[in-house]
């Protein structure tokens, strides 16, 4: 099966995924990102006691679609991917900025806390996800461009990102390793602008993979914050998706019966 999903905003901004630039990625995804702001989410608490974090993927998919072929269970997508990891959430950081002909591309840096490592490195236990959070259309001098009025780019803060998918919530990861500003380069039109805090650390950050990454929700379940739900929810997937509460619990059984052996 072979998903094709269309934006639906009549100002769009497309990123182009080449083999070796600026958004290479094994799963050959295309993204669009239109102007329509995301909505906002918090950590749920029941009593005196903290419950697990309440995650709202919209802001993290913002309004991307994907071409991509999707995997029929999370171990097929974890043999595409060059990591694979278990973890929570630690922090939320400004990352690369990306110049893709008039388009400016914003990026964050999420840091994950290992707590299981399945396929991959994680240095000092750790592993850097870059994570899109919007883009801007600018002039020949670096200016942003003013969009008809009425219009705004959807543009996600770090904060924005960070309320969606808080500190603390735990995530499974399969991604492949982000492109060198070397590689970039090589695509006509394309050079990174700005490291942010990945400066000096960019041989240790991954990209996730369209279905690969899956954050637990404050029922127990799992949800999806690049594809849409319904693509990890299909073929080998059902199982963890019919397992509700312990759902995620369920996909990181699988990966661990299948590395840990």
């Amino acid at each position: 099966m072979r998903s094709t999903l269309a934006v639906v905003a009549a100002l769009v901004m497309t990123v182009t995924l080449g083999a070796t630039g600026c958004a290479a990625r094994p799963d050959s995804e295309s993204a669009v990102a239109d102007r329509v702001a995301a909505p906002e989410s918090g950590v749920s608490t029941t009593g005196s006691q903290t419950a697990l974090p309440d995650v709202d993927p919209g802001p993290l998919r913002g309004s991307a679609h994907y071409d991509f072929e999707p995997a029929a269970s999370v171990v097929a997508l974890a043999e595409r991917g060059a990591v694979a990891v278990v973890g929570a959430i630690q922090s939320w950081d400004d990352g690369r900025t990306i110049l893709d002909g008039d388009e400016l591309l914003h990026f964050a840096v999420l840091t994950i806390k290992v707590t299981d490592q399945f396929k991959g490195e994680a240095p000092g236990g750790e592993v850097k996800v870059e994570f899109r959070r919007g883009g801007v259309i600018v002039d020949e001098t670096g200016a942003e461009v003013p969009l008809e009025r009425g219009a705004r780019y959807d543009i996600r803060s770090v904060a924005d990102l960070e309320k969606a998918a808080p500190v603390g919530t735990r995530v499974i990861l399969i991604g492949a390793p982000i492109p060198t500003p070397e590689e970039i380069a090589t695509e006509p039109g394309q050079r990174v602008v700005g490291l942010g805090s990945l400066a000096g650390k960019e041989e240790f950050a991954v990209r996730p993979l369209s279905q690969g990454f899956l954050l637990q929700d404050a029922d127990g379940s799992y949800v999806s914050g690049v594809a849409e739900q319904e693509f990890v929810e299909a073929d080998g997937w059902s199982t963890a998706a019919r397992a509700g509460s312990s759902g995620f619990d369920v996909l990181v059984e699988q990966l661990a019966d299948t590395y840990s052996r």
